[in-house]
């Protein structure tokens, strides 16, 4: 995507614009490495400033995927529009997903709502890939909302329920149930 309009202005008071070029090599490469020195795929959720390496007034939250050991190519799918399903994690336990890449990649939907896409109704994805770096930015309505929210209830009320899997047939190619939220750190 060339450039992913999104709700922070720069010194004059404009609209920003974020293109990949735009992103931080210096975030690109420490989250890229961290992800690899934690030994697995992670979700984590980043504002504008991280992205840019500089603070930006009023800034949009990005869901950031980082697959470090994936190359681009494998994960062809990344516009097509997101869904939400009760999913298992490992242990056997329900757990509501924001599935992306026509159901290719699961991620704990609790990640998502902390990039608030109901504010700015879009959802923005920064893919970290080993060797590419894409942005992506899905509709995010009101009715997902409260789709996403009945999806998340669903998962919870059958909590109880502790079914592990049988065969790895059932597992998500990539299943991103852990997140976190960079709160404050500017990478540089």
């Amino acid at each position: 995507m060339q450039g992913t309009p999104f709700h922070s202005t720069d010194e004059a008071g404009q609209p920003l614009k974020l293109g990949k070029s735009d992103i931080s090599g210096v975030f690109i490469d420490e989250i890229r490495q961290n992800a690899i020195d934690f030994g697995s795929d992670v979700a984590l959720i980043a504002n504008a400033s991280h992205l840019l390496g500089h603070e930006v007034e009023h800034e949009e939250s990005y869901l950031v995927i980082v697959l470090p050991e994936t190359d681009s190519e494998q994960v062809p799918n990344r516009a097509e529009a997101i869904d939400a399903e009760v999913r298992r994690k490992a242990d056997g336990y329900p757990i509501a997903c924001v599935m992306f890449a026509n159901k290719q990649i699961e991620v704990d939907l609790l990640t998502i709502t902390y990039a608030r896409p109901l504010l700015f109704g879009r959802l923005n994805v920064v893919w970290i890939f080993k060797d590419e770096v894409e942005l992506d930015s899905h509709p995010y309505t009101q009715d997902m909302e409260e789709y996403f929210c009945i999806v998340a209830s669903v998962a919870a009320s059958h909590w109880h329920e502790h079914d592990p899997y049988e065969h790895t047939s059932m597992r998500t190619p990539i299943e991103l149930h852990t997140g976190f939220l960079l709160d404050g750190i500017v990478l540089s």
